[in-house]
């Protein structure tokens, strides 16, 4: 078997163990975003502009920056906006450099929908994490911390790209 081709099946094989795991937790406790009152489109809306916030602009993610990254026509996502502006959970305002560009944040409401979102998740991953020995710990805190530092490699290197290049 080929490097490339021994690469490739073990990312499949790590991918159909994340789907499985996935589905095993469903299985005991549904996942926290069953308790969120939004559409998928606008969760993730919400959680690209939180997750955002810093890193992209100070002033907040263009609305064609969000168009792009959900693949998306910009009035699409303009109406996807005005939905959760509607609901308080963005704040959209006017690009001062660029008065055609408005800029759009998640507002206080927002980022604690955000937190409660994280906050479930983590509560799932707790109870799991409990179940294991310490030694199995060791190993999965040993996994996590290289898939953060591969997170932030590619971070940034979007960053470097531009969100342009990131997404395409």
């Amino acid at each position: 078997m080929s490097i490339a081709t021994e690469r490739d099946t073990l990312i499949q094989s790590i991918l159909q163990l994340e789907s499985t795991l996935v589905r095993e937790r469903c299985a005991v406790q549904p996942p926290p975003l069953l308790d969120i009152d939004v559409t998928m489109l606008q969760l993730k809306a919400l959680l690209i502009i939180a997750s955002a916030a810093g890193t992209v602009d100070p002033g907040g993610l263009r609305v064609s920056d969000l168009a792009r990254w959900l693949d998306v026509t910009a009035a699409t996502a303009s109406t996807l906006l005005d939905r959760l502006v509607d609901r308080g959970l963005i704040e959209r305002r006017e690009d001062p450099n660029d008065r055609r560009q408005h800029r759009c944040q998640a507002s206080p409401t927002g980022r604690e929908l955000v937190r409660k979102f994280f906050e479930g998740t983590q509560a799932q991953t707790r109870e799991l994490l409990a179940t294991l020995s310490d030694e199995e710990l060791h190993t999965v805190l040993e996994a996590v911390k290289i898939l953060v530092q591969a997170a932030g490699r590619a971070q940034a290197s979007a960053t470097a790209g531009g969100l342009r290049q990131a997404r395409g």
